[in-house]
């Protein structure tokens, strides 16, 4: 499933700051890698950013912490909202 969403900066309310840190990724390994050292579970739920050919999967007990992750990926900047 692709879900795909516009944005809308206008409706957001910060109570004057930033009172949800984003989580910033600076860093990504090959998701094999993770599982193959057992980092993570291959049941873990995840999310999926996909820009072209690559791809960022979050896990979801992180984004129910963040709510906000944000980085780039092939040169372009995302951010995922959850």
């Amino acid at each position: 499933m692709t879900v795909t969403a516009v944005f809308d900066r206008t409706r957001v309310i910060t109570a004057g700051g930033d009172f949800i840190r984003p989580f910033r990724v600076k860093e990504t390994r090959p998701l094999s890698d993770v599982l193959k050292r057992g980092e993570i579970r291959g049941d873990a739920p995840v999310l999926v950013v996909e820009r072209g050919d690559a791809a960022i999967v979050l896990l979801t007990s992180q984004m129910s912490y963040y709510h906000v992750a944000q980085g780039q990926l092939s040169g372009t900047n995302w951010g995922v909202f959850f």
